[in-house]
């Protein structure tokens, strides 16, 4: 069971917790900020530059113009990140005022400090703090326990349309597990702007998807195939620990004619109503231009079944086999027995 660390008069305190929550920066972020955001800034109005030519854009398409077979045939099957555009209305902006009032005084974890405890910061402190932030390396909350919310049905119905799935993404073979059985799998993400997430890739070679309630963001997409040490450029430095740190240290270094073309990133900004699908395997990292405000669920899929199998085997044996025996119980899965490993089930 998770620990928490309650922490009061947060307003008072945010560069207690922000130690807390990041021990690798120590004193560096209270240096230089206004030079900092200058440069994130001058990186920024590059990319759009770069975006506007369409020559290394993410697809765009619309929820309606395509079919479910169409996108799984195009994007799934291929690998390929694409964003699907929502109908955006006021709607979405009246289900997360009420969100905001009906939780404005529970707790939502930004982090977890060295001893593994979570630092949890109330949601109506936090608000205030996105209108003031002007930190180098904001806090970020990414929240995994409010998506399962079950308590108050009305608070559980305005969660529950937060964090309705794309009918893209309906099938996830994951979802045969128990919730206590499954990795977090669903995060609320609040973010002031110039926080954001270092360069990754997501876990036990799942995919992912990611709504945009409300900001702006942007993203850069790598290959799988890109080596990992071009992209965590030096491992000494914590540089690429921190999103905006990475666009002003590693960024440029992609742009250069020695950076092999077969690994240059794809780019695009995420607008309120745009849909991100990210493929298993593909490295991204997102920076947040404005109070940015998202939903994001990790999945598998039949196109990226095997690849997952394969990692959660070598990398979480145990929670493989609950995995199989539950796979095998629900026919519907339509996973045959000899996808699954032989040496963690017997068939």
């Amino acid at each position: 069971m998770r620990r928490y660390r309650k922490l009061h008069r947060l307003l008072r305190n945010f560069d207690h917790v922000k130690v807390k929550v990041r021990p690798h920066l120590k004193n560096k972020e209270c240096y230089e900020v206004t030079q900092h955001r200058k440069e994130v800034a001058f990186v920024v109005e590059g990319l759009r530059v770069i975006s506007s030519s369409n020559k290394f854009n993410v697809e765009n398409t619309f929820t309606n113009d395509v079919s479910l077979k169409e996108f799984r045939d195009r994007f799934e099957k291929a690998k390929i990140p694409v964003v699907v555009s929502e109908r955006h209305d006021n709607l979405t902006l009246v289900r997360l005022c009420s969100f905001f009032k009906l939780f404005k005084d529970r707790y939502f974890e930004c982090g977890e400090d060295s001893d593994g405890y979570s630092i949890e910061i109330k949601l109506k402190d936090f608000l205030i703090y996105t209108r003031r932030c002007k930190d180098r390396f904001p806090l970020y909350i990414f929240d995994a326990w409010i998506p399962h919310w079950k308590g108050a049905a009305r608070k559980q119905t305005v969660v529950k349309k937060l964090f309705q799935t794309p009918r893209f993404f309906k099938q996830d073979y994951l979802a045969c597990l128990r919730k206590e059985e499954r990795p977090p799998w669903k995060w609320l993400l609040i973010g002031p702007k110039y926080s954001g997430t270092a360069v990754h890739v997501d876990p036990l070679g799942t995919s992912a998807w990611n709504r945009l309630l409300f900001g702006e963001k942007l993203w850069l997409l790598f290959p799988p195939e890109t080596p990992a040490e071009m992209l965590k450029w030096n491992q000494n430095d914590s540089c690429w620990e921190e999103a905006s740190d990475w666009f002003i240290n590693i960024y440029p270094k992609t742009q250069c004619n020695s950076w092999p073309q077969e690994y240059k990133p794809l780019v695009t900004f995420q607008y309120p109503g745009d849909v991100i699908y990210v493929p298993a395997g593909w490295w991204h990292v997102v920076l947040n231009l404005k109070t940015s405000i998202a939903v994001t669920q990790n999945f598998v899929s039949k196109e990226n079944f095997t690849l997952a199998w394969e990692l959660t085997s070598k990398e979480k044996p145990d929670l493989a086999l609950i995995w199989s025996k539950a796979l095998m119980k629900n026919t519907n899965a339509g996973i045959k027995p000899f996808q699954l490993s032989s040496d963690l089930i017997q068939l």
